[in-house]
């Protein structure tokens, strides 16, 4: 099972978590956790953070003024079965 964690495109202001690449990771890490209570043994499960490289929605408008319900959808973690 791939997880793979997503943020939106405003910078973190977090003085423990560095970036939104490493916020991504985390929440990715935390579905694998989810997963491994649900009995998937860590062998099954690949995390990756891409932090705001792949929105699903843009963040801006064409004015580069932020959109916080896209931002919202941006800031997700989901999952998919590798093919086989």
């Amino acid at each position: 099972v791939l997880i793979e964690g997503h943020t939106d495109n405003v910078p973190i202001a977090h003085s423990i978590i560095a970036s939104n690449w490493e916020l991504s990771g985390i929440r990715a890490a935390r579905i694998a956790q989810i997963f491994e209570t649900y009995g998937f043994n860590k062998s099954q499960l690949t995390i990756i953070g891409w932090g705001e490289t792949k929105p699903e929605v843009p963040n801006t408008d064409g004015n580069g003024v932020g959109i916080p319900l896209n931002q919202a959808k941006n800031r997700r973690g989901f999952f998919k079965k590798y093919k086989d």
